[in-house]
């Protein structure tokens, strides 16, 4: 009895080390390929732009370019919100009023930037309007990131899920050492940085898998655990001492695994 759930543990153990090992590898593959990420950064980027352009066709055909504009005039149905501000500064219209940027927190030198501001990280593309022999910018905002914390379960928080797959990566408006430069037609847009366990978006978890590893580990603690019971009652605390170690590494290996499947 005692040589068959010796066995059986035997067998156990070397499953679990090939799921953890299976699992790892891929895993780390995915991980290590920073270029893939950035190209489908670049790609959603892509679409975010021609929704700007999209839009700003809207925004300039809204009027005629002898009238002035007015809220009314602008009053447009848009993908992005977008905000007027006239050559000195002064905020002219707005299509969002739960983040209003501040002129001087953008270039005006710059077409694509990062707006950063106690609201949260965001994309804009800027560019200049006329308007009755009036010149204005135009910023259009898509939201990287929400700093703002809501208690509401139906309400997002923290980073974009269309963009980002997770929060795991850091933002650059410049160019910055070991930073991937997005860049678009070209033309750079920001920098950054993907940090240990970042995902793309659409990733999702190997829940064959992961029903499999616990089904598995349950198996090995319960088969385990009646088998240390066994060797102490016999008095083989040696034993005891190497399957206690044994342990120690089943549980590390649970939390590398739990942390790569995330």
């Amino acid at each position: 009895m005692l040589r068959r759930r010796r066995l059986l543990l035997v067998l156990s153990i070397v499953l679990l080390g090939i799921v953890l090992s299976v699992n790892f590898f891929m895993d780390g593959k995915h991980q290590a390929d920073h270029g893939q990420y950035k190209v489908r950064l670049e790609r959603r980027l892509a679409s975010v732009i021609n929704g700007f352009d999209k839009d700003y066709e809207q925004i300039s055909g809204s009027a005629q370019n002898d009238k002035l504009l007015t809220f009314k005039s602008l009053n447009i149905d848009h993908e992005f919100h977008f905000y007027l501000f006239s050559q000195e500064g002064e905020l002219t219209y707005w299509s969002d009023i739960d983040m209003v940027p501040d002129f001087n927190n953008f270039s005006t030198s710059k077409e694509y930037q990062l707006l950063d501001n106690n609201r949260g990280i965001y994309f804009t593309k800027l560019r200049k309007l006329t308007r009755n022999n009036k010149d204005y910018w135009v910023l259009q905002v898509h939201p990287f990131f929400d700093k703002v914390e809501i208690d509401n379960e139906y309400l997002e928080s923290g980073y974009n899920p269309d963009i980002f797959g997770n929060d795991r990566f850091l933002l650059s408006g410049s160019p910055k050492e070991n930073y991937q430069e997005i860049h678009f037609d070209g033309e750079y847009l920001f920098s950054i940085f993907f940090r240990v366990g970042y995902d793309p978006p659409g990733k999702s978890i190997n829940h064959t898998l992961l029903i499999f590893f616990f089904s598995l580990l349950g198996l090995v603690l319960l088969i385990g655990g009646g088998f240390v019971y066994t060797l102490w009652s016999k008095g083989q605390k040696n034993s005891c001492n190497h399957l206690y170690l044994y342990y120690s590494f089943l549980c590390k290996g649970n939390y590398a695994f739990l942390s790569f499947s995330q």
